[in-house]
């Protein structure tokens, strides 16, 4: 029966610590963010949230798959612009399309040579994504930040900060190690 009441208390314990270690965390980048609305508004002052929830977490490995998706769609559409001016004679812009249906190509094989190079990496948190409202006061006038979107790296580091979601996510592919270098090379 002692057995029993202390493996109760330490599975009790271990709960409360890591329910404590989380709050800790969501407490940080909900601060991460006030500071990020502080920085691109101007001074704010007592900004208070309503509302701050977390609606989404992306792997490394599914950002990823998210960039090399969208680098197959610019392929096709490129391919399908470069055969519509092929056949109609525009041989500048076919050569303008050519190039780019190269880099395309160029893109997605160094994206497949990251994705096999990452391992166990592409299971780790790439970003969390919040929605959130909140209220505070820039100079003369109030702030109100309804229905807000952000995105947080594991470090707290605010990456993007939007009110329409479709806008959230552009430009996170450099939460992918090796990605923005993909771009230097050109």
């Amino acid at each position: 029966m002692k057995h029993r009441f202390i493996t109760l208390a330490l599975v009790l314990t271990s709960v409360v610590l890591s329910f404590s270690a989380c709050q800790s965390a969501y407490e940080e980048e909900k601060a991460a963010v006030a500071a990020k609305i502080a920085e691109t508004m101007g001074e704010v002052q007592g900004l208070k949230f309503n509302t701050f929830e977390q609606v989404g977490q992306t792997t490394v490995g599914q950002e990823v798959e998210m960039r090399t998706n969208a680098f197959k769609t610019k392929l096709e559409q490129d391919q399908k612009y470069y055969d519509m001016y092929s056949a109609g004679g525009v041989l500048g812009k076919a050569s303008q399309k050519k190039a780019a249906i190269e880099r395309d190509h160029l893109f997605l094989t160094q994206l497949d040579s990251i994705r096999n190079s990452l391992g166990a990496k592409l299971n780790e948190i790439a970003y969390t994504d919040y929605k959130f409202s909140a209220v505070g006061k820039l100079k003369d006038s109030k702030l109100e930040a309804k229905d807000w979107y952000a995105a947080i790296s594991p470090s707290g580091e605010v990456l993007s900060l939007v009110q329409d979601p479709k806008k959230l996510h552009r430009g996170l592919g450099v939460t992918i190690p090796g990605y923005k270098g993909m771009f230097d090379e050109e």
